[in-house]
């Protein structure tokens, strides 16, 4: 029997309005059969986030707003993750 861990799905976006839809209904309808997480790391000043929040309720938008001084885009996922 496979073991399936959770799976976080990291998607790097900036000013995505046009295209995250799609990649978010790709990812959101893979087969995959143990549970997972999607996080968008996003600084978008655009329609994006917004987009998100109505078509994807359960996607954890996260800007880069929220960056420590020290920390990459990396770090911060990482945190969120340990959180």
């Amino acid at each position: 029997m496979v073991d399936y861990t959770k799976c976080s799905v990291i998607i790097p976006s900036y000013n995505s309005a046009e295209t995250i839809l799609a990649c978010l209904d790709a990812v959101t309808t893979q087969d995959w059969p143990g549970p997972y997480e999607v996080i968008v790391v996003d600084s978008s000043n655009d329609a994006t986030p917004q987009l998100i929040r109505d078509h994807f309720p359960d996607v954890k938008p996260v800007s880069y707003t929220h960056l420590r001084a020290h920390e990459t885009s990396l770090h911060l996922v990482c945190r969120l993750l340990l959180e």
